[in-house]
């Protein structure tokens, strides 16, 4: 029987998590992935690893 596949994307960053994220991103200095983590948690009862908000930021602007 095949393994049954991970989840494709970021999947707790639902939009109002991802423009809360974006709204906190200063242009020119480096992605604090840890420190938007912990808003993250405080604002919304979530817990995301960084990498996750690294990865949808990252699929961010490629996509633009």
């Amino acid at each position: 029987m095949p393994k049954k596949r991970a989840a494709n994307g970021p999947h707790k960053l639902h939009a109002d998590v991802l423009a809360f994220v974006e709204k906190r991103i200063t242009p020119g200095e480096p992605i604090r992935a840890r420190e938007l983590a912990t808003l993250i948690r405080k604002e919304f009862d979530l817990e995301v690893h960084r990498r996750t908000i690294e990865r949808a930021l990252a699929g961010k602007k490629t996509s633009q």
